[in-house]
C-alpha cells in the first residue's frame, strides 16, 4: 500500500516553545536539531538569564526568538487570565512559568501549530513534520506525540554530544509494566513504568484557538467541540532526562533543595528522589553513580534482548528514512474498509478484490484514552494527493463531502477491537460489503479490528 502521506501536496507551518535552564551546549543542540527539521520559529525563554550571555554563547538564527526571563520580564509581561498566580510576579513553580511562556508564544505565533517542549527533549519524525501535521483536519485542536526515554549502551555519556547521539530508547506501553518491574527491581528506587520522565507525551496544538486550561502535556481550549490529543504514530518526543552524570547529580540535588521547584512531580518520582537523597547523604557520589547505571545504562547484550522484546527501540535520530506506520480497518467479515471511487461511498472490500485504481483504504485516527477527555476518532483516505475526511449522510453511509473539517465519531474499545458510533447509532458491516450507522446496539463479534503495518 502506498503511504497515505506520500503525495500530499500541501504543508502546514509549525513552531516550538521551550523554557530553558541549561548549559549553552545543550541549548545549541536543541536549536540545531529542530532548525534542521524545518521549524518556523523557536520561542526560547531563558529561565535563568544571568547564567550566561546568550549573545556570546548561543548560535544566532532569525528563526530563534529569545526572551530573557529576568525581573523586568515578569513585572512587565502580559498576564493571561487562565493562569493561577498574581500578575507581575515570577511564579515559584517551573510549570507555571512554562505555562506563561507557552501562552505568550501562542499569542504571537504566526504558525498553524505550536509544540511545547523541554530543553532535554528532541522531536523525531519519520517524515517531514509539516506533511504529517497536514493529515489533521481543522477541527482537531491537538496532536499527541508519545515519549521515548533514552538508555545508554555499556557506559555513561561523557558530554552532551554523547548524550544526544545514543540510538536506544525505551518505549512506554501499559502491557510492559510487569517486564520493567523485573528489570528495575529495587523497591526503594521506584520507577514509572520503566523510569520514564513522563508517559503522556507532548502535544502540537492549534494557535487559532484560545486556551482555557494550559498544561505541559494536554492543554484544553475554550471550544468544546474540537478534537483533543489525537495520537500520531509517526513522531516521537525523545526524552534525555538523565543527561551526563554531572547533570543527573545536579538535578537530584536541585529537586532536593527546591532550587528548581518542580511542583507537579508524580508520587513515585518524589519518593524516589527522597530515597536517593537519603542514600546520597550517607554514601556520597559513588551511590549516585551506581543509581545512574541502574536507571540508564544497559549492556549491549541486555539491549539486544530488550529490542527483541519490543521494550527498546533502536533509532538513529539523524536518519528519518524509517518506514511510516499506517493502519487499516477490518470488519468481522474479513473485509477492509475502502472508499469506492465509482460509488462514492465506503464499502467493505475483500482484500483480494482491492484495486488502487478503484479504491482507497480507509484509515482511522483516534484520541488518547484518559479521564475527562472524550474518546473520539475520525476516518480519512487519500485521493489525488489530498486527505479526505468522511461524514455520515442522512442514511448512515460514509461519504466525502469535501470539507477540511472531520466528523468526530465516538469510539469504544473492548480488548483489541472497537466500535464506532454517532448519535447512538453504531456502524454496522454486512457480508455484501454494505456499511452504515444504523444499529442501536452492537454485539461483540460485530466489532471492528485494526491492523498497523509499515508503509
Amino acid at each position: 500500500m502506498k503511504n497515505i502521506l506520500d503525495n500530499i501536496s500541501m504543508e502546514v507551518t509549525w513552531s516550538i516553545v521551550v523554557t530553558a535552564k541549561a548549559l549553552p551546549e545543550n541549548i545549541n543542540i536543541f536549536l540545531d536539531h529542530h532548525l534542521g527539521l524545518g521549524v518556523d520559529n523557536i520561542y526560547l525563554f531563558l529561565d535563568s538569564p544571568d547564567d550566561f550571555n546568550p549573545e556570546n554563547f548561543l548560535k544566532k538564527n532569525d528563526r530563534v526568538k529569545i526572551f530573557k526571563c529576568d525581573k523586568e520580564f515578569w513585572e512587565q509581561r502580559k498576564h493571561f487570565e487562565c493562569l493561577r498566580y498574581s500578575r507581575g510576579e515570577r511564579p515559584d513553580l517551573v510549570e507555571y512559568r512554562q505555562y506563561h511562556n507557552m501562552l505568550h508564544a501562542h499569542s504571537i505565533c504566526d504558525s498553524e501549530w505550536l509544540l511545547m517542549m523541554d530543553i532535554d527533549e528532541l522531536l523525531y519524525s519519520k517524515l517531514k513534520v509539516s506533511k504529517i501535521l497536514n493529515k489533521y483536519p481543522n477541527n482537531i485542536f491537538s496532536v499527541l506525540i508519545k515519549p521515548l526515554e533514552v538508555v545508554y549502551c555499556d557506559k555513561i555519556p561523557k558530554n552532551f554530544k554523547e548524550v544526544f547521539s545514543t540510538k536506544y530508547f525505551k518505549e512506554y506501553k501499559l502491557k510492559n509494566i510487569e517486564e520493567w518491574d523485573k528489570i528495575y527491581y529495587k523497591p526503594e528506587i521506584k520507577h514509572k513504568s520503566g523510569f520514564f520522565g513522563h508517559i503522556t507525551g507532548k502535544t502540537f496544538f492549534r494557535t487559532g484557538f484560545p486556551i482555557k486550561a494550559p498544561s505541559c502535556h494536554l492543554s484544553k481550549p475554550y471550544e468544546n467541540d474540537l478534537g483533543l490529543a489525537f495520537i500520531d504514530e509517526n513522531m516521537y518526543v525523545m526524552h534525555f532526562e538523565s543527561q551526563t552524570f554531572e547533570q543527573f547529580s545536579q538535578k537530584i540535588k536541585n529537586r532536593a533543595n527546591k532550587t528548581f521547584n518542580v511542583g507537579f512531580l508524580d508520587k513515585a518520582s518524589i519518593e524516589r528522589t527522597k530515597n536517593i537523597i537519603e542514600n546520597y547523604n550517607n554514601y556520597g557520589d559513588q551511590y549516585l553513580n551506581e543509581i545512574y547505571y541502574y536507571m540508564n545504562v544497559f549492556s549491549k547484550e541486555k539491549i539486544d534482548q530488550l529490542i527483541e522484546k519490543k521494550l527498546v527501540l533502536k533509532i538513529d535520530i539523524s536518519n528519518s528514512s524509517y518506514p511510516l506506520i499506517c493502519n487499516c480497518i477490518h470488519t468481522h467479515h474479513s473485509q477492509i474498509l475502502a472508499f469506492d471511487f465509482e460509488k462514492e461511498i465506503v464499502l467493505g472490500v475483500n482484500e483480494k478484490d482491492f484495486d488502487e485504481l478503484k479504491h482507497s483504504k480507509i484509515s482511522i485516527s483516534f484520541s488518547i484514552i484518559k479521564k475527562n477527555f472524550p474518546q473520539n476518532a475520525f476516518l480519512y483516505f487519500n485521493k489525488d494527493g489530498q486527505v479526505k475526511y468522511l461524514y455520515v449522510n442522512r442514511d448512515g453511509y460514509l461519504i466525502d463531502i469535501n470539507k477540511k473539517k472531520s466528523q468526530l465519531l465516538d469510539i469504544k474499545y473492548k480488548d483489541h477491537r472497537f466500535s464506532l458510533s454517532l448519535n447512538n447509532k453504531f456502524l454496522s458491516a454486512r457480508k455484501n460489503g454494505s456499511l452504515n450507522f444504523i444499529s442501536e446496539w452492537q454485539k461483540d463479534w460485530e466489532l471492528f479490528s485494526l491492523s498497523n503495518f509499515e508503509c
